[in-house]
């Protein structure tokens, strides 16, 4: 406990430094409360749901899982936006953030959206330090690399690293698709849709 403990200050600390020495937010773009709600339906073997509720306003980013890390686990996290650019636009949200439940521990997180010309790469990636077994540290990642034609329609690929499904890999590769209407998306992934225990997940998020 000592060391994940240590290690997690370390991480923590240097996510800090990096914040006081930054650049000015230069994004008018959350001045007031942005709030996203999602619920993500694993349709596998067992069925469950998996709700994330994010609240930003300015450099502030809170967030709240369930079942993302382990099922019946809840995560509550706080982080540092950093949004910018035009052509070429960036949001990278630096998180720490402690986890209760079947899963206990603490993690430091990273939240990552790339994008250009209709091209778009999402990624959501954490490193759980257990701390009740330190041989069940783990390093999560949800990764999206989309391309969206119009402002209504994305289509690409997915994968996602996880112990929350029950599969012969961690490495979970799929396809994902979705649509858009004003402040609602939804979206359908199939993972490992060569194997037998292939997967699919719809997700539906509304921001406000």
């Amino acid at each position: 406990m000592k060391i994940n403990t240590s290690i997690f200050s370390i991480i923590f600390s240097l996510i800090i430094t990096a914040v006081s020495f930054s650049q000015p937010f230069k994004t008018d773009a959350l001045k007031k409360w942005e709030i996203n709600t999602e619920a993500n339906f694993y349709f596998t073997d067992p069925f469950f749901i998996s709700p994330v509720i994010t609240a930003d306003i300015n450099r502030l980013h809170l967030e709240l899982r369930y079942s993302y890390e382990e099922l019946e686990t809840f995560s509550g996290w706080t982080g540092f936006n950093f949004i910018g650019g035009k052509d070429f636009y960036y949001e990278i949200t630096p998180m720490a953030g402690f986890i209760t439940g079947r899963l206990k521990g603490i993690a430091p997180g990273l939240r990552l959206t790339l994008g250009y010309s209709g091209i778009e790469f999402s990624s959501e990636s954490e490193y759980v330090f257990d701390t009740e077994d330190n041989e069940s540290n783990y390093f999560y990642n949800f990764s999206d690399l989309s391309y969206s034609p119009a402002e209504w329609i994305y289509f690409g690929f997915s994968f996602q690293r996880t112990k929350v499904i029950n599969t012969d890999s961690d490495f979970q590769p799929g396809i994902m698709a979705g649509v858009s209407y004003k402040n609602l998306d939804i979206t359908g992934y199939f993972f490992m849709p060569e194997e037998e225990d292939k997967y699919f997940i719809l997700n539906m998020s509304c921001e406000f």
